[in-house]
């Protein structure tokens, strides 16, 4: 209750749940009032609004995004959670694995859980290998689908994040190796390992 002459305020808490769009919203307000005191005296009603920007109530990243894998090779990157949201959220992970997906590439773990405080950061490390006898095309970008619940919510689906991959199983081992095929021989000489460099032109000098 305000007094006449005098100010007061109040604060709203608004429990929005994990699935909340982000976006502009609105907040409306209503007041009672009367214009002289008395329990007789008709109550009017008055109201407001004032307008709020909600973000994403979860920031998601790989650190790095991006890895470069050789037969055999593993590489590590993390992934990072950030809760901007007013309690505790239990985060969801699962690698998308694709019919195209390359049999040789695996992220470990595929699935897993992470605990995030409220206004916090939490991460887990995930790995991406190639088998010791990988080859083929390369697997494509690794999508990683996240899900996220809290206390009295249920689970909800809240994005996804990709860890691209450079894949180079069967590579030759050294540039001076790709030289050693017929495909750049002599057609005289099929079977040397390399053409020796011959000069585009020559410049023959002569009396002045």
């Amino acid at each position: 209750m305000v007094q006449p002459g005098r100010t007061g305020s109040t604060k709203w808490q608004v429990d929005l749940p994990l699935s909340a769009a982000a976006g502009t919203y609105h907040l409306v307000g209503r007041a009672a009032y009367q214009r002289s005191p008395g329990d007789t005296q008709p109550v009017f009603e008055t109201g407001g609004l004032t307008r709020a920007t909600l973000g994403p109530a979860l920031d998601a990243a790989l650190d790095p995004d991006f890895v470069g894998l050789d037969s055999g090779d593993s590489r590590d990157t993390k992934l990072e959670i950030t809760n901007h949201a007013a309690r505790p959220a239990t985060i969801g992970w699962h690698h998308v694995r694709l019919p195209s997906t390359n049999p040789g590439f695996t992220l470990n773990p595929a699935d897993g859980t992470l605990t995030v405080p409220a206004g916090g950061t939490a991460s887990a490390t995930l790995t991406a290998v190639a088998a010791a006898n990988a080859t083929g095309s390369t697997p494509g970008p690794a999508r990683v689908d996240l899900t996220a619940s809290s206390a009295g919510q249920p689970e909800t689906r809240t994005g996804s994040v990709t860890l691209n991959v450079l894949w180079y199983p069967g590579a030759q081992p050294s540039l001076t190796a790709t030289y050693s095929n017929a495909g750049i021989t002599d057609d005289d000489n099929v079977t040397a390992p390399y053409l020796s460099p011959r000069p585009l032109c020559s410049v023959h000098g002569g009396p002045a």
